[in-house]
């Protein structure tokens, strides 16, 4: 996990600082790349965003990367992800069009007991992969 956001639970907010050290490539050779979260809480939104390099200090420039929000469906996008309840939640992604450097966003809705609020409390992940292009 390269960056976390879990304050509105009184936990952390972590992020990288200066240099991003991204993990060794993965060779993928199906069609469709298949993630598995640790959870069986189905996240709100889901975000993968695909770069085909990244700067010296790691960070990809966003102006040639691409942004790709997952649906929650069977296999009716380009990427999208799926669960049901005592199962892990999995996100699915074609490779057609993915670069070698990927970032996995999702984000889960903090439930209260609160009523009347107009805004709902979020926590988040993020996940650096790099796969064979």
């Amino acid at each position: 996990m390269v960056a976390v956001d879990w304050r509105s639970l009184g936990g952390p907010l972590d992020r990288p600082a200066g240099v991003v050290e991204w993990p060794d490539r993965s060779a993928v050779s199906e069609p469709v790349l298949t993630l598995t979260f640790d959870t069986r809480q189905l996240p709100s939104r889901v975000v993968l965003y695909s770069y085909p390099e990244v700067g010296r200090n790691g960070v990809p420039d966003e102006t040639d990367g691409r942004e790709e929000r997952c649906l929650f469906a069977e296999g009716s996008a380009t990427c999208w992800y799926q669960g049901r309840e005592g199962e892990e939640v999995r996100v699915f992604a074609d490779r057609a069009d993915l670069g070698e450097f990927l970032v996995l966003h999702a984000a889960w809705p903090v439930l209260s007991t609160q009523s009347g609020t107009d805004d709902v409390d979020m926590v988040s992940g993020s996940w650096l992969l790099r796969i064979d292009p």
